[in-house]
């Protein structure tokens, strides 16, 4: 299993946080991406956040807690909130989780921008 890696870089007006390796528990609870996360999430501003999954190689149930907080934290705060690149492992954990019915999910990069980008037209829209 690969550590897992956090980066964040500017999209446009959103923020897209790329997550590569494994998020298992060996990992998560052990180093400082769920602290890392949390302030990539708090200081992307309003416009938007992408994450990112297309790095992801495997996940487990502290994976999936970290996925959820972050999707949590952005709509406490009105953020849009969009996954992409979901390899197909963890998009059967997210179907078998009933996830994938909760989180706004788009295939790739470009659709996500354009989930966002539609979000933002809607007046009132949350993102979800």
């Amino acid at each position: 299993m690969s550590e897992p890696r956090l980066t964040a870089s500017p999209l446009g007006p959103y923020t897209v946080v790329r997550i590569h390796g494994d998020l298992s528990y060996s990992h998560t609870a052990s180093d400082d991406l769920s602290p890392a996360l949390a302030e990539v999430l708090t200081t992307a501003g309003p416009t938007g956040v992408i994450l990112d999954l297309s790095g992801l190689e495997f996940c487990d149930s502290s994976g999936l807690r970290l996925l959820i907080s972050a999707y949590r934290r952005t709509a406490a705060s009105g953020v849009p909130f969009v996954m992409c690149g979901v390899q197909p492992k963890v998009a059967r954990l997210l179907e078998t989780t009933g996830l994938d019915l909760q989180f706004p999910l788009s295939k790739d990069l470009p659709q996500a921008r354009r989930h966002l980008d539609a979000t933002a037209t809607r007046p009132g829209a949350d993102g979800v």
